[in-house]
């Protein structure tokens, strides 16, 4: 069988370091990033007359990933059947090549200011195209398995301090909100999948070294507070393999939590 070498274009360029922190999609990210092409290859003549497309789509490599598998469990699949990994957007496949649709920001030199992505920092881009609507869009279209997995998601909702605690966060680059959502829209409860316990009347979920308290009324998570995962004697002590208690110290200082 031929083999085919692809040399990257460029790379990204991101504050999303780990592929936790992203959504499943690009449409359910906020994140910016940048596609830094690579300078002396006549980038900045292939870039003419990009300047007036809103979308861009980008074909990347999944580098991080070393071995595919053929059937996988997606994180939206809510019946405990595997998926073909051809009918998912697994990241486990064959030739490690994703794709995504993002919105362009601005273009300054070899630079592409892009949001909406899902990609992690340091990415191969491999090409980029332009998105048009009337021969990229098919929103009719049938969408197999996950047609059924949509009518169990659940709806999510912060209640209390919770937006003033992730936004104290997010200042600090750690980014909650994303990872929530991930979590917790689909199959939300299920511990085989996710650092989920029940506490009570609600449940905890663990992201990290912080907690997400939860609870839930048919298909509305309700998310009720977040806190830190660490104990006050952890806190107070000077081991900090993590590297983010002095976060915690602040967050609790600045939310007046008595840990």
């Amino acid at each position: 069988m031929k083999t085919i070498v692809f040399t990257p274009i460029g790379s990204l360029i991101s504050n999303d370091k780990d592929k936790a922190d992203l959504p499943r999609q690009p449409i359910f990210s906020n994140s910016k990033a940048v596609i830094r092409l690579n300078k002396g290859c006549n980038f900045e003549e292939g870039l003419k007359d990009l300047e007036g497309f809103e979308r861009l789509w980008v074909i990347f490599h999944f580098d991080k990933n070393s071995s595919w598998k053929p059937l996988v469990d997606p994180p939206i699949n809510c019946d405990g059947k595997k998926k073909g990994v051809f009918s998912t957007r697994s990241p486990y496949r064959p030739n490690g090549i994703g794709i995504s649709v993002v919105n362009i920001l601005k273009i300054d030199g070899l630079d592409i200011h892009i949001e909406k992505s899902d990609m992690i920092d340091g990415t191969p881009i491999l090409d980029i195209k332009p998105y048009i609507p009337r021969s990229d869009s098919f929103p009719q279209s049938r969408f197999g398995w996950v047609e059924s997995a949509e009518s169990n998601k659940f709806t999510i909702k912060f209640t209390g301090d919770v937006e003033s605690k992730i936004a104290f966060l997010e200042k600090r680059g750690i980014f909650l909100k994303n990872r929530i959502f991930t979590q917790l829209e689909y199959d939300p409860f299920n511990s085989k999948k996710k650092r989920v316990e029940r506490s009570g009347s609600q449940y905890i979920l663990k992201i990290g070294t912080w907690r997400v308290c939860f609870g839930n009324i048919e298909k509305e998570i309700f998310i009720s507070d977040i806190g830190s995962g660490y104990t006050k004697s952890e806190i107070c002590d000077d081991s900090d393999k993590y590297g983010d208690k002095d976060i915690h110290k602040d967050f609790l200082d600045s939310f007046l939590i008595s840990n």
